[in-house]
């Protein structure tokens, strides 16, 4: 046990906890308080230490990247926050998001009239935490309970009748379709069961052997602790001990924290699943649950010291950090979450899947074609202050994002209710629509919008899947021209959701904390971005990391870039169609139920018949990495394939697509990090090159359970000599053309976001040439010698639109 003043660095360097100011510079006690410090020891002199101690200052809890971006609201609404007698929550998200106005509450007077004299940004303000239901002209839009449910839960003896009260008084507070985002430590879901902790640090292990005598001090002193089994030492300096996973989390978050063992607070409070049924009995919606885990470096720095390992002595990865859990309030009767039921045993309505084989060979590729189509539609404007607001649909019914996994393990530990945020989609069976219809269908949803609507115009068309998938999507922005810009819009209910008015820049960051898991809002945004010559503030993320910075060595001979991968030309694969599909595809029909909670239980409330895409080979975890670098002059360079697919030749196009590197994991892959060893593993490349490029998506929700996990590639040059590499910036004008693919589309606009290579506002001719560029800055130079791998091929003859046929 570490004591007050001493230096409580362990041998690895990772600290115990911050030391308090040195004692001389305190007022020293009477000479009474001297004698009575003596009599009860040292235990007292730990106490009144721990007094100035705050355990939720130190539990990094603070971040607006992963607190506020969850939370997606309209400029102006009204945030609670419950804060700390400190009010830094509070002043923390107010800062991070200005264009709303924050309240930190709190639960004492006392507390209130300090904060009232603190400075703080003009869109915040305290005030006591309401102990009836508000007025709804004074409800919040959103309450955030950062590091409170350890607090209430330590504070109630883990009453769960006191928590269940405490979470219905904040629904309460609440409107309808109000937020509450709870963000704390998780409960293992085996938390009874047994694991071995391997420790090689004294420090850690004194630590642990006082928290087995000193854990839940508000019970009686014979009841404290918990069970504990010294297992010996195979290893000088290193010693192994069983116990309940529970106590082994709660020591591990303790000691990563530096939060002293005795500070009568738990900071591991229920799992996600039990505040998922927590929640869904008092009628909410668990709209978003996310485990967070720490970064893989300081992961590396942790197990130096502790190591988790279950009872078959097989090694465990460390528990997650935190979770986020957001929580909706729906009116009456309304859906909780989707799930899959059963199989109905009939074939899939709308989807047919077919085989196509190549005249050369005997290889055989497996199509799928749906009945319904979607074009997504983008509205937006610009306010007085310039900024950018768009109208995005919630809400919207996803039901195959919740089917019952088949080989498929969920790698990072998010999932939804079903529920998702999308453009608005307008259904059609048609390849193609007027701008006209389009038009039309807008109004139609907005028939109360104060202003008017612009003409419709048609910016990208993408392909979800084009390797298996023969759909191929049309983005459309929608200008808006309101009478008063100043106002924010309110809010639309239409029949499958609402339509509400946000930021294109909260957007982004809900899309960066993976409240949304999909790309097609990135595309539009983005597309929108570099047609109105503007940046997103989202940027410059990933610059901070000094390993991603490296440049390309010398590199004396030439070398020829190698031949880009490629499939069955579309030609062949068009005249031979197989007699039976290779069954690597499969059309499913399941009952998705929805459930619903009342006063007289929960039940069911709908159900409905969904068809979605299986495979049978591999798993439906993807893995797609990019591979960035930056040239000897610090510009970024991404590099991609040219590859011919099926799917877009036979709907009309004729000239290859950027794809880039992926491949479907194994069953046997179950955690992001596993995919990322693997990823390394399949391109012959160190593990540290390899690092997890923001959350996973799915490629296409209406149909397929299919989920992306992006990795970025830091190329060493043994990669680099053959990779084709290009200037986003030269390519952008051929990234944002007709013919894209989706995941890489999505990939490309978001690594360019985070890299802070943001590029917009420039023609094709005003894109200066890479070669020449090089040698203009160093005449004595040959790059193009030097460097031939850096230099971008003869760019491909312009894109000619092509009507596809009717499928």
């Amino acid at each position: 046990m570490v004591k007050p003043g001493e230096n409580n660095a362990g041998e690895n360097g990772i600290a115990a906890g911050p030391v308090p100011e040195s004692a001389s510079s305190a007022p020293q006690p009477e000479q009474g308080q001297r004698q009575a410090l003596r009599r009860e020891g040292k235990d007292l002199l730990r106490a009144r230490w721990l007094v100035k101690r705050e355990p939720v200052t130190a539990l990094q809890l603070l971040d607006p990247s992963l607190t506020v971006n969850p939370v997606l609201l309209s400029p102006g609404q009204n945030v609670a926050v419950l804060t700390d007698k400190f009010g830094q929550a509070a002043s923390a998200y107010a800062a991070a998001r200005p264009h709303w106005q924050v309240t930190g509450w709190v639960n004492d007077t006392k507390t209130f009239l300090a904060l009232q004299k603190m400075t703080a940004p003009e869109n915040l303000s305290f005030d006591k935490r309401p102990q009836n239901a508000l007025r709804p002209s004074q409800r919040p839009k959103a309450i955030l309970a950062v590091a409170w449910a350890h607090r209430f839960l330590s504070e109630n003896n883990h009453h769960a009748g006191a928590l269940i009260k405490e979470v219905r008084h904040l629904l309460d507070l609440l409107p309808d379709h109000g937020q509450l985002l709870i963000q704390d430590f998780a409960l293992p879901d085996d938390h009874e069961s047994f694991v071995i902790l391997e420790l090689e640090n004294d420090e850690a292990i004194k630590a642990l052997l006082e928290f087995s005598y000193t854990a839940r001090p508000h019970v009686p002193k014979a009841l404290r602790g918990f069970f504990i089994e010294s297992l010996g030492s195979y290893r000088p300096g290193i010693e192994r001990f069983r116990l309940p996973k529970k106590w082994a989390v709660e020591f591990y978050h303790r000691w990563r924290h530096g939060i002293m063992m005795d500070v009568p607070f738990e900071l591991t409070t229920l799992s996600i699943a039990q505040w998922v049924n927590l929640f869904e009995q008092c009628g909410a919606r668990a709209t978003y649950r996310a485990p967070k885990f720490i970064d893989r470096e300081e992961a590396g720095d942790i197990e130096q010291a502790l190591r988790f390992y279950n009872e078959n002595d097989e090694k465990m990865p460390l528990p997650p950090a935190t979770f986020t859990l957001l929580v909706e309030k729906i009116p009456a009767e309304s859906s909780l979450l989707f799930y899959e039921r059963r199989n109905t045993g009939e074939k899939a309505k709308n989807i047919l899947i077919s085989g196509l084989k190549s005249k050369n060979s005997d290889e055989k590729i497996d199509i799928a074609e749906i009945r319904h189509h979607e074009d997504d539609i983008l509205p937006w404007y610009r306010d007085g202050e310039g900024r950018l607001h768009i109208l995005v649909q919630t809400n919207v019914a996803r039901p195959i994002i919740n089917s019952v996994p088949r080989g498929t393990p969920n790698l990072d530990g998010r999932s939804w209710a079903g529920y998702l945020i999308e453009p608005i989609a307008i259904p059609h069976v048609a390849d193609d629509i007027s701008v006209d219809f389009i038009f039309q269908e807008m109004t139609n949803k907005l028939p109360d919008f104060p202003g008017t609507c612009g003409t419709p115009e048609a910016c990208v068309e993408y392909y979800p899947a084009p390797d298996y998938l023969v759909q191929r999507v049309r983005g459309i922005l929608f200008p808006l021209l309101p009478e008063d810009t100043n106002a924010v819009l309110p809010d639309i209910e239409i029949e499958s959701g609402r339509i509400i008015d946000v930021l294109a820049d909260d957007v982004l960051y809900a899309i960066s904390a993976g409240l949304i898991p999909d790309g097609k809002l990135e595309i539009l945004i983005s597309k929108l971005f570099i047609e109105l010559a503007i940046q997103p503030l989202d940027t410059g993320v990933i610059p901070d990391r000094k390993r991603l910075e490296r440049a390309v060595l010398y590199v004396k001979d030439r070398r020829e870039a190698r031949l880009p991968r490629s499939v069955k030309f579309a030609g062949d694969l068009e005249e031979y169609v197989a007699d039976n599909p290779t069954e690597n595809l499969r059309a499913v029909r399941s009952i998705f139920a929805e459930d619903q909670a009342s006063e007289y239980g929960r039940n069911v409330g709908n159900y409905t018949e969904q068809d979605f895409i299986v495979s049978n080979a591999l798993t439906a975890n993807t893995a797609i990495c990019i591979p960035l670098l930056r040239d000897p002059m610090g510009r970024l360079l991404m590099s991609g394939e040219p590859r011919r697919l099926p799917v877009p030749v036979r709907l009309g196009t004729e000239n290859p697509l950027m794809h880039m590197p992926s491949f479907s994991l194994p069953a046997s892959v179950r955690t992001v990090e596993e995919a990322r060893l693997f990823l390394a593993k399949q391109l012959e490349c160190d593990e540290d090159d390899i690092h997890v490029l923001g959350p996973s998506f799915f490629v296409q929700p209406q149909v397929s359970a299919e989920r992306v996990y992006p990795f970025l590639l830091a190329a060493p040059p043994k990669l680099a000599t053959w990779m084709r590499w290009y200037r986003p910036r030269s390519r952008l004008q051929r990234m944002i053309t007709p013919h894209v693919e989706k995941s890489t589309a999505y990939m490309e606009f978001y690594a360019m976001r985070l890299m802070g290579e943001w590029y917009s506002g420039f023609g094709p001719d005003m894109v200066p040439d890479m070669g020449k560029d090089m040698t203009r800055k160093n005449p004595g130079r040959d790059f193009v010698n030097d460097f031939p791998f850096l230099v971008e091929e003869e760019p491909p003859a312009p894109l000619v639109a092509v009507t596809p046929k009717a499928t």
